[in-house]
């Protein structure tokens, strides 16, 4: 905001219900504006992984950027492979021959340029892990890759078509 500027003295009803104008001993006129913030890259991403399902759906490729990724190797529009769930335990770097061998062994097809990394730094894994006649039972897990700092955040779910 700018410095207050001294203006003529705003006037307003009297108080007491009386038609009188009464007059501020002073007024000034402050003149801010408003700018929205830029937005920032996501810094965590969701994979997904169920009792029912033997592939676990990784986090999207270049979820949290690939500003500085060479996409000369991999590419960066790809969506990801499907994981063996205990892939999501290890970093991204680790995951290449893992991927690859899940893939032929459940005949899904490999391309030529992989998918780039997520390149977050945080990552959660959302998990069913039972389904029960009156409900059922799900695990969040937090993986921090790097030296982030996890503090001050919550986790909120929505099952609105759940029941």
């Amino acid at each position: 905001c700018g410095p207050p500027v001294r203006v003529d003295a705003t006037p307003f009803p009297d108080p007491s219900g009386l038609q009188a104008t009464t007059y501020a001993i002073a007024s000034w006129q402050i003149i801010c504006n408003i700018t929205k913030p830029k937005p920032q890259a996501a810094r965590c991403c969701v994979s997904f992984s169920a009792f029912y399902n033997d592939s676990a759906i990784p986090c999207n490729t270049c979820a949290c950027g690939c500003k500085d990724i060479d996409t000369d190797t991999c590419n960066a529009n790809a969506r990801p492979l499907l994981l063996p769930p205990d892939t999501l335990l290890v970093p991204f770097d680790n995951r290449t021959l893992k991927a690859k061998v899940w893939a032929k062994q459940k005949h899904m097809a490999v391309p030529k340029k992989l998918p780039c990394p997520d390149n977050c730094g945080i990552s959660l894994n959302w998990h069913l892990n039972s389904d029960y006649g009156n409900g059922w039972s799900a695990r969040i897990t937090v993986f921090n890759w790097g030296n982030n700092a996890v503090e001050d955040w919550f986790g909120a779910v929505d099952l609105g078509k759940a029941g």
